[in-house]
């Protein structure tokens, strides 16, 4: 993944991939923090070594690695909804090439991941959930990670999933009861209830 505007030096000495993802959480002030035309096709400027390097249309730069192109990953909460930040992405840019598009979602329910998966189906292209996880809830998610899980595979346009760490520490207070493995104790490789269903049923 390039991760945000300040790692496009780095396009061309990614890791062999048939595949590239763009920009991290762009609708969120805190991440990549990116309005949807900055994104994708208007002059973006930054400093680097007191130099001004501008960067002209960040996306077809991604276009020009000839990979298979995973758009930015937005968060459905921040600064702009995730379906609108990519309506207006699309708008911005719409001879862009995106070969797929990526979501995060964290709710703790299955009705609220059949939405959001829903919302995004308007775009028509595959989708890649690559962070996804169940805050807030008082008891072992292992049932509703298997109903998540189950419900993904119904969904033809849902290609790639990828759950929010694997060892939920007290960094993330609100979502140890769905850690895959023991938060406290790197060198226990055994899996939790909820890692056991992951790794059996994902």
């Amino acid at each position: 993944m390039i991760w945000g505007p300040a790692n496009m030096g780095s396009i061309g000495s990614l890791p062999q991939s048939s595949w590239v993802l763009g920009f991290n959480e762009p609708n969120q002030g805190g991440q990549a923090n990116m309005s949807p035309s900055d994104a994708a096709c208007i002059i973006y400027q930054y400093f680097i070594k007191n130099e001004i390097m501008t960067y002209l249309a960040l996306w077809p730069q991604f276009e020009s690695i000839n990979r298979n192109l995973v758009g930015p990953a937005v968060a459905m909460g921040g600064t702009m909804g995730g379906t609108d930040w990519y309506q207006q992405f699309f708008q911005s840019c719409s001879n862009c090439r995106v070969d797929a598009i990526a979501i995060h979602i964290y709710e703790n329910n299955l009705g609220a991941f059949q939405y959001w998966v829903g919302q995004f189906k308007q775009f028509n292209k595959p989708i890649w959930i690559t962070e996804w996880a169940f805050p807030n809830l008082s008891s072992d998610c292992s049932e509703l990670m298997r109903e998540v899980l189950d419900y993904f595979k119904t969904e033809p346009l849902v290609q790639r999933i990828g759950f929010f760490g694997s060892r939920l520490n007290s960094q993330f207070s609100d979502m140890t009861k769905c850690s895959l493995m023991n938060p406290d104790n790197t060198s226990d490789m055994s899996l939790y209830p909820p890692g056991q269903v992951y790794h059996d049923d994902a």
